[in-house]
């Protein structure tokens, strides 16, 4: 709508594993396609205060008009004292602006309980749950939602895809969705994206599974949607016509 460009990113001030945690930091250019060098804003800190480690955040702005901002980043609770297999516990959070990027509200933790992270997945040794976001920026009845999308070992499996919207600006988030075919029943399913058709405001969300074999690296990457913001989904489905090895003995 402006011109505006947000970053967000990482301030990793002392560490990732030892108290004082990490900084999620976000800037804006209004110059960045005419200026040499652009001029960006004064960093603003989204968490001040966390102990934990927190990372792989995405900035999304509401678009249509409104001046809102919205960022998810994970966050690995690494100093609450407990952990599954020597790994800490992660969470999702999210903060918005209202002021296009000038001030942000309070972290808001987007699920109830902690939740075991991904472990190793056979052929992709460096995993996460970083979160996908999205804004719906069409006219249809769900313009203005915000989608996110992020991978949950809860079930014990590899991990599974977890979904939750917010239908009030941000406010609020609702319980999170297994969205994958058998949650907590076959392998890992990971590295989740999300989008919104800005036409119809149909909902995609695209994740790498191992699913669809009982053992080693074989790996799809599957395509799942809703045309009801977020409420009912098509069956899963895979965006190739075969599958692929992630990495052999990676």
């Amino acid at each position: 709508d402006t011109g505006r460009v947000i970053v967000a990113w990482t301030n990793f001030t002392k560490g990732t594993f030892i108290p004082g945690g990490t900084e999620i930091r976000t800037t804006f250019s209004d110059d960045a396609m005419s200026a040499t060098p652009p001029t960006w804003s004064a960093g603003v800190v989204l968490n001040p205060g966390s102990i934990f480690s927190e990372s792989g955040s995405i900035p999304r702005f509401a678009g249509n008009g409104s001046p809102n901002v919205y960022v998810a980043w994970n966050q690995r609770n690494s100093f609450t004292g407990t952990s599954y297999g020597g790994w800490p516990y992660n969470n999702e959070r999210f903060s918005r602006s209202t002021d296009n990027g000038l001030t942000w509200s309070a972290p808001l933790t987007l699920v109830a309980s902690d939740f075991y992270p991904i472990d190793y997945i056979l052929g992709n040794d460096r995993v996460h749950s970083f979160p996908g976001l999205a804004v719906d920026n069409s006219t249809g009845t769900s313009s203005g939602n915000i989608y996110t999308v992020y991978a949950n070992n809860t079930a014990l499996d590899g991990s599974d895809i977890v979904f939750q919207r917010s239908t009030d600006g941000g406010l609020t988030f609702s319980a999170g969705i297994v969205l994958n075919g058998r949650p907590g029943a076959d392998r890992a399913q990971w590295f989740p994206y999300v989008a919104a058709d800005r036409n119809t405001g149909r909902v995609s969300v695209m994740y790498y599974d191992q699913g669809i074999s009982s053992s080693g690296d074989v790996t799809e990457t599957t395509w799942i949607y809703s045309d009801d913001g977020g409420v009912s989904w098509s069956k899963p489905s895979p965006l190739t016509d075969r599958p692929f090895h992630g990495g052999y003995g990676n």
